[in-house]
């Protein structure tokens, strides 16, 4: 799929690849720089959940003057790595724990 942005226009796109984390693996997603040049932007980059599985995705945003092209191969985003010491907890036991921190 190739995609085509007016400037300050916003486009939501998805990945071709699915993605699968043990849930002792955390990731990061970083927009590459070079994305940047063109005027783009990723809105939504940060955190990727311990054990997620499935396909990335993101908003765009064109910030240029120009139409920006991006090509289905063209690579936008860089993943990074870590391992944790725990699996993902439970969430609703940490909503709990939360709510009774709060409290």
């Amino acid at each position: 799929m190739i995609v085509i942005l007016l400037n300050l226009k916003v486009c939501a796109i998805s990945f071709q690849r699915t993605i699968k984390y043990s849930p002792q693996i955390v990731g990061f997603a970083h927009i590459k720089t070079k994305i940047t040049y063109k005027g783009l932007w990723l809105v939504n980059t940060g955190l990727i959940d311990p054990g997620y599985n499935g396909f990335m995705s993101s908003l765009v945003m064109n910030f240029g003057k120009a139409l920006q092209r991006i090509d289905a191969d063209e690579r936008i985003m860089r993943l990074t790595f870590s391992q944790i010491s725990a699996p993902n907890p439970n969430p609703s036991v940490l909503n709990q724990e939360l709510k009774s921190t709060i409290n």
